[in-house]
């Protein structure tokens, strides 16, 4: 798993957090006194992951600042978003920073504690384009909605609110 590259989302503006956390981005909202951001890397870390590009937009200096200074012989590596492209978008522009294959993607603002090793282990053995962890929720209005078949292949994936 060390050779795996994860790549953290954390370009979005966190408009429903702004009351709150409006002097930084959403993935650095603290909890328990640390950047939630922090939460994420440790988890991934715990696997073996070391190497993480983290795709920054929205007052992305603060992400950058901080990881440049907070490594923890950690690396990191920063794509700026200049403008939100989306999911795809942003993935599309770490693509040139993106040197394992598979790597990983991340929300940077959401926590599902999948057992990493065991996903990668299921995406080569299955040789598939792409492999979702998924979780069920009570109300998937707020987040969206996944059909799998009894095999887990994706028959449709509804939007969110």
């Amino acid at each position: 798993m060390q050779n795996i590259d994860v790549v953290i989302l954390c370009g979005g503006k966190g408009t429903r957090l702004k009351s709150v956390i409006a002097d930084r981005p959403k993935p650095m909202a603290e909890i328990n006194g640390r950047p939630f951001l922090d939460i994420l890397v440790e988890y991934a870390s715990s696997f073996g992951l070391s190497r993480f590009i983290l795709c920054t937009g929205y007052l992305g200096d603060a992400i950058e600042d901080y990881y440049t200074k907070h490594n923890n012989n950690l690396t990191f590596a920063f794509s700026r978003e200049h403008q939100s492209l989306g999911t795809g978008g942003a993935l599309k522009n770490a693509e040139p920073l993106i040197q394992s294959n598979p790597f990983l993607v991340m929300n940077g603002d959401s926590f599902c504690p999948a057992p990493l090793d065991e996903l990668v282990v299921a995406h080569r053995r299955n040789k598939a384009l792409v492999t979702l962890a998924v979780a069920e929720v009570d109300n998937a209005g707020d987040y969206g909605s996944i059909s799998l078949d009894d095999r887990g292949k994706i028959l449709s994936l509804g939007k969110g609110r």
